[in-house]
């Protein structure tokens, strides 16, 4: 089973990793019109030019500058280099493969190095005084940090990486990482998913923060991106690689990048510099059918009061509607929106028609928001679902309040809360208290806009908690208030089982376990908040290379090993990916003489230490192999 599914999600993962060569084109300044600030970025593998991470990097730098730097004189370009187009891998699994891609992926960075060096030399020829913002994704991260070292540091005002595969965070090393509890940490370590989180796929690069580049370098890397580091999700190899563009990485990265350029340009950059991000995400779900004739007045008001309150705080609001599913679909009539007379708008077109006073779809109508929905990554997000009725469960189209619950703690979590009549609040009571929100009557729904208000925003200090069975698991958050208690679900059941006074916790597991870690953090005023990250406890046994061979016969090499605690092994032809196989013998085509390297994979996503092989004549002894275990 773990073997088929493998070779499902691996083949995808091996076809954006590889690309077919291109001829290399440079990039030089389109002008010399000398600008303060010259911002390069580079894409990743398999792209094209003005692909996604461009635009969405580009995007979020140029609003922030816009809004506090109008002044600054600022040129985009996007770098010049053979990075893109995905080879057919289908037959990797399949013990014939060929090295040729992986060559050129070599040979791609190295062209990038020589362009994006090219192009600040000459810039700085006809432009003395101007600075550069460097950022990269994949393997655009990769040409920018292995550029660092052979650039003027004097010159540049940041660089940023993001899905780094030759990132090296030394502080995530060990059986009891330093970055588990919050010491050592690099000065470039941005938004990094975990605290063992120690080196990118493709090995690290040592020297990963040169001299010179202290406070102006930063390292962005996804919960479950491998390629930077973090652990590989077989049921879903690529998304963590592939999710910066919508988990808010680029505007965070832009808030640290105009507070940069106003080192070097003090006057010419606004005192605010904060990110443009929400602070609250709160969607308004309301029921409207028939029924909801007599009330539906009353809920409007109390919309727009908590859409005015949420504006006002820096955050956004949403519009949907539900009724049945035998009449209706969920509908979206406003998204996301930070101008509250947008809402207002939409809020005055909303319409009550057809059905009873009886059960309603809200179970689709609450996955059917979250799921339609870009939630900002670190606001405090909710649902307010408005209803006289109580609800399908099973909906009709299957959605079970299980899949309701999973979904919210997904999320981040979403609370919801639901305001409806006296005799159906009861229904509701379950759903409310397992996603961490709670109920009230129609009369009483102004305490819900109050406690969306006044509750403290948390912060956990790992975006996913993993361990070795048997080592202790640590978890802190920090809260905006003072906080009277914390309450803790560290085994993934729903229900908070210890209470503490401090913000920290230390758990030791007995068996594997994953799931979500909770914790509902009560302030002195008597407003709580929930937060959530999925965990992953994990058997100590590390994946690793017992024995391998790599013998010659012409341009023809038969690589074979054997394995222990692995599900499967990822094959390097120097800083290329080759294949990623669950095999344990493969015939490659090599076209010039190389060394490669393997990286076995654990069950549970974790990489063991590499091991280099050097190609022997077919018929020699090989030496022992080094496994890196003392």
């Amino acid at each position: 089973m773990l073997k088929n599914r493998l070779k499902k999600f691996l083949i995808l993962a091996v076809a954006t990793m590889l690309f077919v060569v291109s001829t290399p084109h440079h990039l030089f300044a389109a002008d010399f019109s000398c600008a303060d600030v010259a911002v390069v970025f580079a894409r990743g593998t398999g792209e094209p030019k003005n692909g996604p991470n461009y635009q969405a990097f580009l995007s979020s730098l140029q609003s922030l500058i816009k809004k506090h730097a109008p002044r600054l004189a600022v040129t985009y370009h996007e770098l010049d280099y053979p990075a893109a187009g995905a080879s057919n891998f289908a037959e990797t699994l399949a013990t014939k493969v060929t090295a040729g891609e992986a060559f050129s992926f070599n040979d791609s960075v190295q062209a990038g190095q020589a362009n994006l060096q090219q192009f600040i030399t000459r810039t700085t020829r006809h432009c003395p005084t101007t600075k550069f913002v460097l950022a990269g994704y994949s393997q655009g991260a990769m040409v920018i940090s292995k550029s660092l070292p052979k650039l003027k540091s004097s010159q540049i005002i940041y660089a940023a990486t993001f899905g780094d595969p030759k990132l090296h965070l030394p502080e995530g090393k060990g059986t009891f990482p330093d970055a588990c509890y919050g010491r050592n940490l690099s000065n470039y370590r941005q938004t990094v998913p975990d605290c063992r989180t120690h080196t990118g796929i493709l090995t690290a690069l040592k020297n990963y923060q040169p001299q010179g580049y202290k406070d102006k370098l930063g390292a962005w890397c996804n919960v479950s991106d491998f390629m930077c580091g973090s652990y590989f999700d077989f049921f879903n190899l690529m998304k963590g690689h592939t999710t910066y563009t919508s988990n808010n990485a680029y505007p965070e990265a832009a808030a640290v990048i105009i507070a940069s350029i106003k080192k070097f340009f003090p006057t010419a950059v606004s005192a605010s510099i904060t990110a443009k991000v929400s602070k609250k995400d709160v969607a308004i779900l309301i029921d409207t059918t028939g029924s909801m004739a007599s009330v539906i007045s009353f809920y409007q008001s109390e919309a727009l009061r908590l859409a005015r309150q949420t504006t006002e705080a820096g955050g956004r609001v949403a519009l949907y509607t539900y009724g049945d599913l035998a009449d209706r679909r969920p509908e979206r009539l406003c998204d996301f929106t930070a101008d509250f007379t947008t809402f207002q708008i939409a809020l005055s077109q909303l319409k009550v028609a057809q059905g009873g006073n009886f059960a309603e779809s809200a179970l689709s109508g609450l996955l059917h928001t979250m799921n339609t929905l870009k939630w900002q990554k670190g606001a405090e997000k909710a649902i307010v679902l408005l209803t006289d009725a109580s609800y399908h469960s099973p909906d009709l189209d299957g959605t079970t309040l299980p899949q309701v619950v999973q979904r919210s703690l997904e999320i981040d979590p979403v609370n919801v809360f639901i305001a409806t009549g006296a005799s159906t609040a009861p229904s509701y009571q379950l759903l409310a208290r397992a996603t961490g929100g709670f109920v009230s009557t129609i009369d009483t729904s102004s305490i819900i806009t109050e406690h969306l208000k006044n509750r403290p925003h948390l912060e956990l200090d790992q975006e996913f908690y993993h361990a070795p069975l048997g080592e202790p698991l640590q978890v802190k958050i920090t809260a905006s208030a003072q906080i009277q208690h914390y309450e803790w679900d560290l085994d993934g059941d729903g229900e908070f089982e210890r209470t503490t006074t401090t913000p920290t916790i230390s758990h030791i597991y007995t068996e594997p376990l994953s799931g979500f870690i909770q914790v509902k953090a009560v302030a002195d005023s008597g407003y709580y908040s929930t937060a959530a990250a999925p965990f992953r406890i994990f058997s100590p046994d590390l994946a690793r290379i017992t024995s391998a061979n790599l013998s010659l016969s012409g341009s023809s090499a038969t690589l074979s090993f054997t394995t222990e605690h692995t599900a499967a092994t990822l094959v390097l032809v120097g800083d290329a990916p080759l294949t990623i196989t669950t095999t344990h013998q493969l015939t490659l085509s090599l076209p010039r003489a190389t060394d490669l390297t393997l990286i076995p994979i654990s069950p549970s996503g974790t990489p063991g230490t590499p091991q280099a092989l050097t190609a022997v004549p077919a018929g020699t002894i090989p030496t022992a192999p080094h496994t890196g275990c003392k």
